[in-house]
């Protein structure tokens, strides 16, 4: 597969050969991002969030749900072609701008069909803990997870609008966060085994 530059390439952070186009694990359960939840301490209002990059199988996928006190949850699905836009935090509607890495971010989803709407900072108010520190598990003498993850809590402020009821995030929200990467389960469900079951006597 040709290489391609991005944006990252500029850093000196490089640890193979490779460019950030590429990951050291050819698996196609190899993948990158984070989810944000913030929830309304009365129950009005919950929202959980998330972008995954999957640049094995050339995927961006992410989602946005949210739960109302009217027992009602409203979904939202985006998906798209990783390359060429592998610079481009966007899927969709939703976005992500990295403002500060480690402190503050801004997501967001435009108007789209499904209803829900949001824009909203999130400042760690908390330093990342390294919650995962490159844990690996196998099964049958495979590697069925090799992932990292490192999680916060912050400040989340802005808005959330869904079917037309709008709802303002101020500091007496609660926010959370986790960012992770590597192989897992994300997107591909549990993995089941492949060995041979064990003979008799």
């Amino acid at each position: 597969m040709p290489r391609n530059l991005t944006q990252l390439d500029e850093w000196p952070r490089h640890q193979t050969l490779d460019t950030f186009d590429m990951v050291a694990s050819d698996s196609e359960r190899w993948s990158d991002g984070s989810w944000i939840c913030v929830g309304d301490p009365a129950g009005a209002c919950h929202l959980i969030t998330a972008l995954r990059w999957y640049p094995n199988t050339n995927v961006v996928d992410g989602y946005a749900i949210v739960a109302l006190d009217d027992g009602r949850q409203h979904n939202l699905r985006v998906s798209r072609r990783m390359r060429p836009a592998i610079d481009d935090l966007s899927c969709g509607p939703m976005w992500m701008r990295i403002v500060e890495g480690l402190r503050v971010l801004e997501v967001g989803a435009t108007p789209n069909e499904s209803g829900i709407e949001f824009d909203l900072r999130w400042d760690g108010f908390s330093p990342c803990f390294d919650e995962t520190s490159g844990i690996r598990r196998y099964q049958d003498g495979r590697v069925v997870r090799a992932r990292s993850n490192f999680v916060q809590v912050g400040n989340v402020s802005g808005s959330i609008t869904v079917q037309g009821r709008r709802f303002d995030v101020d500091s007496s929200w609660v926010g959370a966060r986790d960012h992770s990467w590597g192989i897992g389960d994300t997107g591909n469900g549990n993995q089941r085994g492949f060995a041979a079951p064990a003979g008799g006597p």
